[in-house]
């Protein structure tokens, strides 16, 4: 569940009868850290205040960098040794952020994909619909909606170690897992585990 500030990943292991087992689960944040200058009450030229502002552009686009490398990192260690990705990659929003974030998003997806390790793209909406939501009553599915159907589900170990804050992105993550199992089996190399 690729996200900016909160990627939630978790790896299982699928098993006979579309079963599945969590073996690993893990929440990676970044945050965009605040830089402030000190107010000065003497009037600046308008060029020095240029300077500061493109002082300021560059140390934003550096950071976003060193986010993403981050997170780069992270999801690669994470993902070592699997043997398929079910990814839902996120929708760009209406503000300038969320259009950085989601090209962010889709720029680390693009550098996993090359990793050469098959993946499936599960869209928002399959998400929903298995959450009990029709086509016709397609809407956003609350947070807690999200978490309290994989806790239904029997994944309640999931959540063992994490903060609430967190249970959002693992609830995400296997939720995506869950809809990839059930609509994806055929597109997955030894999906059974002849050795249970």
């Amino acid at each position: 569940d690729p996200s900016i500030s909160n990627w939630g990943m978790v790896k299982v292991k699928i098993l006979e009868n579309k079963e599945i087992k969590i073996l690993n689960a893990n929440v990676t944040h970044t945050t965009n850290l605040k830089r402030k200058f000190p107010k000065n009450k003497t009037k600046i030229s308008d060029k020095l205040r240029a300077e500061v502002k493109a002082a300021n552009e560059i140390y934003k686009n550096v950071e976003m960098l060193n986010r993403g490398r981050h997170l780069i990192r992270e999801a690669l260690f994470f993902i070592e040794q699997s043997d398929f990705i079910f990814i839902e990659l996120p929708v760009a929003g209406q503000s300038a952020v969320s259009c950085v974030n989601y090209g962010v998003c889709i720029g680390l997806f693009a550098a996993i994909a090359e990793t050469g390790i098959p993946f499936e793209v599960i869209r928002n909406n399959k998400k929903k619909k298995m959450a009990g939501y029709g086509e016709k009553k397609i809407r956003s599915v609350e947070k807690e909606e999200v978490i309290d159907f994989v806790t239904k589900k029997g994944y309640t170990n999931l959540f063992t170690g994490f903060k609430n804050a967190e249970h959002e992105h693992l609830a995400d993550a296997m939720m995506t897992i869950l809809v990839g199992v059930e609509k994806y089996e055929t597109v997955i190399s030894n999906f059974y585990d002849s050795n249970k």
